[in-house]
């Protein structure tokens, strides 16, 4: 078919064309339609079809006019009369003797409607597998979804299992998880294989359709012949839809020659035989503005700490036995603090580059200044080190640095040059010098990244609960060698080993009674100790805040307590003994 006309082929100025006329050949607009081509006694008899509505119907009718009056390529005044099977051409009556004397030939029209019914049937078919496409892609997705499962699951079954022996764990689950991967890489490597061919076909079949349609739409009947030969010569690609039905990995820790740890039972680890509780000792409510943000209890004099709050207030307090009082009060926007052994207070500021430190009965002067970047959490340890958590734009670490303000080690990615820090709020060190630092991710969640002496690393992203969102808001070590972390979103304290292994956890609620008295209105009836759910915590009346601890095994917890009656808020500090016996 000749190109399309920009203008109407009558008034040459309407550029709308809505119009053709199968006898004329011509192309018109509207307005012409209906002042000149319809007023034309020879038209009356004519085809005129409608280009923007036209229907396959439509086109079949104008396709069918059009053979009729169908010129022959070679002998151009007559008509093809006769389609050649054999060379798959319309031809005309002086054709027939010249070069197809010998062929099958069948009628022009008959041949047309035989075409085009075989074409139509094909559309059927491709729209049918189009459908079992779809209903295969779904298969494999869950296919890539069951890998997923099952690796998930195997891999926390081996850590689990083999978390007996640290350095058996440490060699062999780390080869099994990497044999693991593997296998999950080539499941995966499989299914997308077979994915890609299952895309391919789909394309395929995508533009077979476009064909089809465009030919079942077009004014060529020629075009109604070659499709089919186009057809036949492209076979579409086939694929395993089977491809994932063997694929399981609950095999693999079979087929590593593992032992049955079974017999090992009875050398269970320090983490199952030792069970903590927590008692508090004594109370002391806050008159304060703001929420407590953070509390550190000062190494030289364990009836000190200084505290401060999310506003702008810094201060010192003595909890004897006689009770509490305000010693120093400083106003300043803290991050985070800690104190040496001598009882000098290192500072970090709000939006500051600066570390400050607050000497005994003096003011409180610059330190060191880390720009470009911010401190945001410092840790001071026993052998007088400084340990500090920068932030600058999108990039984190930690440092350590002497006494002096000498920078030593650093600490910012993995062997595997992995960013090991997201955002470090808060650092401690425990027993063995293993520094743990808590790690704020993207989002509500968190975990523990323990650096280990050797410059080893190992990552606590859950707790006992992995279906629990692990949110660590505050962190401090005992005298026992436990490291206690505070959850933030449950309220409740999570107790480690020195090695990071999971030993017990206490909710904040427990403590109720001795935070509130026996017959206080501030108690909530029905209170379950341990609950299942989040939701569940809209129930208490107190949550943790921040801790620490001093060299005696006693916990210093700020938490808050809801008047539910009167709505009102009151900050407390709970001195609380942790107690551990073996089971």
């Amino acid at each position: 078919m000749a190109q399309s006309p920009s203008a109407c082929q009558l008034c040459e100025i309407d550029t709308n064309i809505e119009w053709k006329c199968y006898e004329c050949d011509i192309l018109f607009c509207n307005g012409c339609k209906i002042r000149i081509h319809s007023k034309l006694k020879i038209s009356d008899s004519h085809h005129v079809l409608n280009i923007k509505t036209c229907t396959e119907e439509d086109s079949e009718i104008y396709k069918k006019a059009e053979l009729k009056n169908k010129p022959c390529k070679k002998h151009k005044k007559q008509k093809c009369l006769f389609y050649c099977c054999k060379c798959n051409k319309m031809i005309c009556a002086s054709c027939l003797p010249e070069s197809h004397s010998n062929h099958k030939f069948q009628e022009i029209e008959e041949a047309f409607d035989q075409k085009l019914t075989k074409i139509k049937s094909i559309r059927e078919k491709t729209e049918k597998q189009f459908e079992v496409i779809g209903r295969d892609t779904e298969t494999f997705e869950k296919f890539l979804s069951c890998v997923d499962e099952s690796y998930n699951n195997e891999a926390f079954r081996i850590l689990y299992k083999y978390s007996l022996l640290s350095e058996f764990i440490n060699q062999k689950s780390s080869a099994l998880i990497n044999s693991l991967q593997d296998a999950k890489k080539e499941a995966g490597e499989r299914i997308s294989k077979e994915m890609g061919l299952l895309q391919e076909s789909k394309q395929m079949l995508s533009h077979r359709t476009e064909k089809i349609d465009k030919t079942l739409t077009s004014f060529e009947p020629e075009k109604v012949f070659n499709i089919l030969q186009e057809i036949k010569k492209v076979n579409l690609p086939t694929y395993n839809i089977n491809v994932g039905t063997r694929l399981n990995f609950n095999s693999l820790l079979h087929q590593n020659s593992i032992p049955d740890l079974d017999f090992i039972s009875q050398i269970e680890t320090t983490r199952q035989q030792v069970s903590t509780k927590f008692n508090i000792v004594e109370k002391f409510v806050l008159d304060i503005q703001g929420k407590l943000a953070g509390v550190s209890i000062c190494k030289n004099d364990h009836t000190m700490a200084w505290i401060y709050d999310d506003q702008s207030t810094l201060r010192k307090i003595n909890f004897a036995k006689n009770g509490m009082k305000f010693v120093k009060e400083i106003q300043v926007q803290v991050q985070d603090i800690s104190i040496d052994e001598e009882g000098i207070l290192f500072i970090l500021v709000k939006d500051s580059t600066e570390i400050k430190t607050l000497p005994k009965k003096k003011n409180m002067k610059t330190f060191l200044d880390m720009s470009p970047y911010y401190p945001i959490s410092i840790h001071i340890t026993k052998d007088d080190e400084i340990i500090v958590g920068l932030v600058k734009d999108k990039e984190s670490k930690v440092v350590v640095l002497s006494k002096s303000g000498v920078k030593g080690r650093t600490f910012e990615i993995t062997k595997g040059d992995k960013i090991l820090f997201s955002y470090p709020c808060k650092i401690a060190t425990n027993i063995k010098g293993h520094i743990w630092v808590l790690d704020c991710l993207p989002g509500t969640k968190g975990r523990v990244v323990i650096i280990e002496k050797d410059g080893r690393v190992k990552f606590i992203t859950n707790a006992n609960n992995p279906k629990e969102d692990f949110c660590p808001a505050d962190i401090t070590t005992t005298s026992t060698g436990h490291v206690i972390v505070l959850n933030s979103k449950y309220h409740k304290l999570y107790v480690f080993t020195e090695d990071g292994d999971y030993v017990s956890h206490e909710y904040l609620s427990s403590f109720k009674e001795h935070i509130y008295g026996e017959n206080s209105e501030m108690i909530v009836s029905n209170i379950p100790k341990f609950p299942e759910d989040f939701n569940d915590l809209t129930k208490y009346s107190s949550f943790a805040l921040c801790i620490d601890a001093d060299s005696n095994g006693l916990l210093l917890v700020g938490s808050e307590k809801i008047n539910t009656k009167f709505a009102k808020i009151s900050t407390n500090l709970c001195l609380v003994k942790m107690e551990t016996s073996k089971d």
